[in-house]
């Protein structure tokens, strides 16, 4: 125990919890504040999120900043077209965010595997 880091002992003691992923990026770490374009600070985060995203399925905030951390990395891998999917699929009522999803998706069509594609265009309503 001794010779533990922190950083171990913050992560395990995330997981036992009940906090969800806004004590994250608030208080007391301030993560919200750090840079993004930092590959550290990316990793860092996703990590405390990926933790975090069983207690925070139906929440269509966290997948919209699970969204804009997956989209720094500038490579478009499954983590983002999850949290694209389930974005997409939690704000189908959400006329307005739900429409700038399917901008989004129609332009980068092919970005996206052929899985999330099917997954995305059977959810994909025309209003």
């Amino acid at each position: 125990m001794l010779f533990t880091s922190n950083y171990s002992i913050k992560y395990s003691f995330w997981k036992a919890t009940p906090y969800d992923y806004k004590y994250i990026i608030d208080f007391p770490y301030y993560f919200k504040k750090l840079s993004l374009k930092e590959n550290d600070n990316r990793n860092n985060l996703k990590t405390l999120l990926n933790i975090n995203s069983k207690r925070n399925i139906l929440d269509p905030e966290f997948w919209n900043y699970n969204l804009i951390v997956d989209n720094y990395s500038k490579n478009k891998s499954n983590n983002f077209e999850r949290s694209f999917t389930n974005l997409f699929i939690l704000t189908k009522n959400n006329k307005l965010k739900n429409s700038d999803l399917k901008v989004y998706f129609i332009k980068n069509y092919n970005l996206f595997s052929e899985t999330s594609k099917k997954n995305i265009l059977k959810n994909y309503k025309v209003n």
